[in-house]
């Protein structure tokens, strides 16, 4: 069990709405932060409002915010992280969908992609300078709340699982709940049928009702 004392005394929180980090003044202030309190992890969220330059596509300022970042990892051997949104292209691949200028993805040492779904978060190693990418994995939630307000909970744990588990649990909670609402439906045709549409695929529900029934749960 982890000493909550202990950690959150070495944890900061800088929440400043005017903080601009192509500001001189600010970058300073960053520096004697640092200076005073040694961190390993420095996290900038969001890119976008902290980076303070005019256009995030123009590569000539966003290198003057990257390389602070990189002055200020030098100065600590902190790891230095920026949050950053993704473009609205649908078609973009690899670091073509981070947003912006592409002197953002060229300045990182590594690059984590995020997409949330509606249960889990699929995470991809898009860039790794000086080692080898991370194989994609997904990042599990266990939330419990209380009955009577699920908006308060009672704890909550992230896990990590290999994408093709996370689909099995999908397929398996599918098939639950589709012959839970019509337990004529525990065969393979019908649920094949009622799950066009929603993602699952013909292996999956097979699989998912393997597991299911050898597991006691059909």
């Amino acid at each position: 069990e982890w000493n909550r004392k202990r950690v959150l005394s070495n944890f900061h929180y800088l929440a400043v709405p005017q903080m601009k980090l192509s500001d001189r003044r600010w970058k300073d202030h960053m520096v004697d932060c640092v200076d005073v309190l040694g961190p390993a992890l420095i996290v900038f969220d969001p890119f976008v409002d902290l980076s303070g330059v005019e256009d995030e596509r123009n590569n000539s300022e966003v290198a003057g915010v990257t390389g602070f970042a990189r002055e200020l990892a030098r100065r600590t051997d902190a790891s230095v992280l920026f949050v950053h949104h993704a473009n609205k292209s649908s078609e973009a691949r690899g670091q073509a969908r981070i947003r912006g200028a592409t002197a953002i993805a060229n300045a990182s040492r590594s690059t984590l992609f995020f997409e949330s779904t509606s249960a889990d978060v699929s995470v991809e190693h898009l860039k790794m300078s000086y080692a080898e990418r991370l194989p994609a994995f997904m990042l599990t939630r266990d939330i419990r709340a209380q009955a009577e307000n699920r908006t308060i909970w009672i704890s909550a744990k992230v896990g990590t699982a290999s994408p093709s588990d996370v689909r099995r649990t999908r397929a398996e909670e599918f098939v639950l709940a589709t012959v839970s609402a019509n337990p004529r439906l525990l065969n393979s045709t019908s649920l094949r049928n009622a799950a066009k549409g929603s993602g699952v695929r013909a292996e999956e529900l097979n699989n998912a009702v393997r597991s299911l029934r050898e597991a006691g749960e059909l």
